[in-house]
């Protein structure tokens, strides 16, 4: 009925305003099941008018959407993820991965992701969102995803868009049947990364003085991390 109820989206976008501000939250993160094909074509107009709504109260405030394993696969699924994604502020893999093959560079793309994310930002990052040579055994593996180069460049960009990182979490890293290590190993330097940045996003390090260099410093893959 939320599909089809013309004031549904009104009713929702009321509520969620309420809590937002009751909350002091930067937006909301919508999860809807579906079944089929039946509302596939109604939703994206609800979340639209949902997303439009809460923009109009306060356009800072952000729009994301919760959808199944390999949505974008599914023709006849109740998400369209083409229709879905001018209508909530989310950035989806096969989009991204459209602009790369057009030649787009990845450092653009990341900039444009950090400057649309508020001054404080929560990083919640499922490893499944890598690309799955690199975490195999997680529960959910789909082909596509980051690399481990692109996703520390989103971290890296978080950073010089002068974004405070204010906590985080990494889900979803599982060891494989044999207590095969790889996953594990991935998301370690991947938290590593997170904290790092996190360190490097505070107030109190923007404004310190860049160190004098000290002596000569060698660089070798074990060392990037």
């Amino acid at each position: 009925r939320l599909a089809t109820d013309p004031a549904a989206a009104v009713r929702l976008a009321r509520e969620l305003t309420a809590a937002i501000k009751e909350k002091n939250l930067d937006g909301a993160n919508l999860d809807f099941e579906g079944f089929g094909s039946r509302d596939r074509a109604r939703f994206p107009r609800f979340v639209a008018a949902v997303t439009r709504a809460l923009h109009e109260a306060n356009p800072a405030w952000q729009v994301t959407i919760d959808t199944y394993v390999s949505s974008a696969e599914l023709e006849d699924g109740f998400y369209d993820i083409r229709a879905l994604a001018p209508a909530v502020d989310a950035f989806f893999d096969p989009d991204l991965a459209g602009r790369l093959a057009r030649g787009e560079p990845f450092a653009r793309i990341a900039e444009e992701i950090a400057s649309l994310l508020p001054a404080q930002v929560y990083i919640s990052f499922d490893i499944d969102g890598l690309d799955p040579a690199l975490c195999p055994h997680t529960g959910t593996p789909v082909p596509g995803g980051l690399s481990f180069h692109q996703a520390t460049g989103l971290l890296a960009a978080l950073v010089r868009a002068g974004r405070t990182i204010i906590g985080g979490d990494l889900d979803e890293v599982a060891p494989g049947p044999r207590g095969e290590e790889w996953d594990a190993n991935v998301g370690a330097r991947i938290l590593y990364k997170m904290i790092g940045s996190a360190r490097l996003s505070q107030p109190e390090r923007k404004k310190a003085p860049a160190p004098a260099p000290a002596g000569r410093a060698g660089l070798s893959s074990s060392s990037v991390g």
